[in-house]
C-alpha cells in the first residue's frame, strides 16, 4: 500500500518532533528499535492495531492498555509518543509516523533510501553495483528498495528524496508518443 501525501506528513509531523527529542536524551537508536518492535507487535496481532485505530472505543482505554503492556518494555520518550498519537487518533498512521523516524534516523548516520524500480527482478551483484554508483553520484551511503514492476518494460525508475528519474521504457515511450502528438498539433 502506498503511502498518501496526508499519511507522509502526518507522520513526520510526529516523528521529527520524537527525533529531536531522542537526539537531546541521547537515546534515537533506542526509540528506533523500540518503535520497530511496536511495529512487528501491530502487524502480528491485527486485532490490537485495529483496536487502537478504531475510534469505537474509549481514547483513555487504549491508553491504559498500552501503559499497561510496554511502560516496562519502552522507553519513556517513546510510549508517550505513542500516547499522544492514540489521544489525537492518529493510530492509523503508526506505520508513517515510523518510517519518517527511520527516515532522519538514516540521514543522521548519512543514508538515503532510493526506491528502485525495475521490469526484471536484480540478481545480488547488480544490486550491489548500483548502490555503488548511486552512492558515488548522490554522495551518501544508500540503501536499495528495489521493486519489481514489470509493466515498465525495462530501464529503471528511480524515487528519492521527493525526486524522480524514470528511464524506464515505457516512461521513453510516453514522451516519444508526447513529442510526436505536439509536432502534429504545431
Amino acid at each position: 500500500m502506498r503511502s498518501t501525501d496526508i499519511s507522509v506528513r502526518i507522520g513526520e509531523i510526529y516523528a521529527l518532533p520524537l527525533f529531536e527529542l531522542a537526539t537531546e536524551s541521547s537515546c534515537v537508536e533506542t526509540v528506533e528499535r523500540d518503535l520497530a518492535g511496536f511495529m512487528e507487535v501491530l502487524q502480528a496481532e491485527s486485532k490490537f492495531d485495529r483496536f487502537l485505530a478504531s475510534p469505537q472505543f474509549v481514547t483513555d482505554d487504549k491508553c491504559s492498555l498500552l501503559k499497561t503492556l510496554f511502560s516496562d518494555r519502552l522507553h519513556e520518550l517513546t510510549l508517550r509518543c505513542l500516547l499522544v498519537v492514540i489521544r489525537h487518533d492518529r493510530a492509523p498512521f503508526f506505520a508513517d509516523i515510523v518510517a519518517a523516524y527511520q527516515k532522519h534516523v538514516r540521514a543522521l548516520a548519512g543514508r538515503t533510501t532510493v526506491q528502485v524500480t525495475v521490469a526484471k527482478p536484480l540478481v545480488a551483484a547488480e544490486q550491489q553495483s548500483l548502490t555503488k554508483d548511486l552512492s558515488r553520484a548522490l554522495d551518501a551511503r544508500v540503501d536499495l528498495d528495489v521493486i519489481h514492476d514489470p509493466s515498465i518494460l525495462g530501464g529503471t525508475i528511480l524515487r528519492y528524496e521527493g525526486r524522480m528519474v524514470d528511464n524506464s521504457v515505457r516512461g521513453r515511450l510516453r514522451q516519444t508518443v508526447s513529442t510526436i502528438m505536439n509536432q502534429r498539433k504545431g
